[in-house]
């Protein structure tokens, strides 16, 4: 697959519907601007023309691995449920309204966003923009149940990150390496989603050069968000981020997490976490 995350995505959708008995294997050509499933998988941050013969041996001397599917399922009060895939990471609060502002700006002036240095410094001027604007405090407007257990949010969280991969915003490994009290290790393929906190957008520019390191907040197969309508205006639309599609959800809705399936992957032995 040429393209970015979202693109990749699609196509892993798409493969969902044929239902194969034996799919085929997917490898990745990162054109994209994270890229981060790529990166996973060893395929790299992006291709910036480099030997294409190079890339098909990489390819054709590739191992297998099996990459944990989720699916997503928002329920408004409105019976208008809508479902989606997810295979690298759902974000809300900071990080997806970053990522929803650059979305909209892209598409009203798609001249501006040439490659994938540009778009990165129009990552973090919303980013410097949002530090500057009064970001809600989540727990003050939705409410975290992982399997079954509320989760208390501390005044300071104004974004969570939900983790299949450990690779976030090109190549930001959050959950981080060794063994941690009362969590597992991370890993793409044992049905198990990693959470992390995001204490306000000035905190993100720092979690993605390493300075600071999330707050861990749990690890669990079955994720619910629900979303509660506030008295707050700027409460009542919530930026969601699936795989590096961002959106607004209104308030009240409920965000359903659950294990869907396995998919096929081509991984380099360049490539690193399991």
């Amino acid at each position: 697959v040429a393209g970015g995350d979202g693109t990749v995505g699609w196509v892993l959708s798409e493969m969902d519907e044929i239902q194969w008995q034996r799919p085929p294997l997917v490898g990745i050509l990162p054109l994209g601007t994270g890229n981060d499933l790529a990166r996973a998988m060893g395929w790299g941050g992006g291709y910036n023309g480099e030997d294409l013969v190079a890339h098909l041996s990489a390819v054709q001397h590739a191992g297998r691995v099996r990459i944990d599917r989720w699916r997503v399922r928002f329920i408004g009060d409105d019976d208008d449920d809508e479902n989606k895939a997810m295979t690298n990471y759902l974000s809300i609060g900071s990080d997806a309204s970053i990522a929803l502002d650059f979305h909209k700006k892209r598409t009203e002036n798609p001249e501006l966003f040439t490659n994938q240095t540009v778009n990165k410094m129009w990552y973090a001027f919303f980013g410097t923009q949002l530090a500057f604007a009064k970001e809600p405090k989540l727990n003050r407007w939705i409410d975290l149940v992982v399997d079954g257990e509320l989760i208390t949010l501390t005044d300071a969280i104004t974004g969570l990150i939900i983790l299949n991969l450990n690779s976030y915003a090109g190549g930001t490994d959050l959950w981080g390496n060794g063994t941690f009290e009362n969590f597992q290790p991370q890993s793409y393929n044992d049905k198990l989603l990693e959470i992390v906190g995001i204490k306000g957008a000035t905190e993100m520019g720092a979690l993605t050069s390493g300075i600071v390191k999330p707050l861990k907040i749990a690890q669990g197969s079955a994720i619910s968000i629900l979303f509660r309508t506030s008295g707050e205006a700027e409460s009542n639309s919530l930026a969601v981020q699936v795989d590096g599609e961002p959106f607004a959800k209104k308030s009240p809705c409920t965000i359903e997490i659950q294990f869907s399936n396995k998919v096929a992957m081509l991984k380099t032995p360049l490539s690193s976490g399991s």
